[in-house]
């Protein structure tokens, strides 16, 4: 049985796991999991769609689904950053495959947390710019 990682990052991560030789770290595995949410694609068909501006649809993933083995999760489970990735709402472990379920994508990634790379579309826009205004005093003003 295969286990499957929702990720709400807009990067792939790759957890890598080392032994030491003498003084040295030697890479001895990794386990990839695919980044891509928040970011704009002409071809996936899943997501928020939106056009650009030429009227092209867009469609924005809310997540995306790496499939792993069940050996690759027993060594990702407690690997020191997949846990704080996991505590932190970024990814979450299933047993079920929903990559062709966009219904299902948008049900479990509505309590997790977007990475700060998110990319900002209608309804994000108004929450992340403040806009403010600068005044100029005389006194303040620039003169050659």
């Amino acid at each position: 049985m295969s286990k499957y990682i929702l990720s709400t990052m807009t990067f792939s991560v790759n957890y890598s796991f080392f032994r030491h030789v003498g003084n040295l770290p030697i890479e001895t595995a990794k386990v990839t999991i695919h980044g891509g949410a928040s970011i704009p694609s002409a071809v996936s068909g899943r997501g928020e769609m939106i056009q650009d501006g030429e009227g092209r649809p867009l469609w924005i993933a809310n997540g995306v689904l790496t499939p792993i083995s069940d050996a690759d999760y027993d060594r990702l489970k407690d690997h020191p950053i997949f846990v704080k990735h996991q505590a932190k709402g970024l990814v979450k472990v299933l047993d079920q495959d929903i990559r062709d379920n966009n219904k299902a994508i948008v049900k479990h990634t509505m309590n997790m947390e977007p990475d700060g790379f998110r990319q900002l579309n209608h309804k994000t826009l108004g929450m992340n710019i403040k806009v403010t205004t600068a005044t100029v005093k005389a006194a303040d003003e620039f003169r050659l």
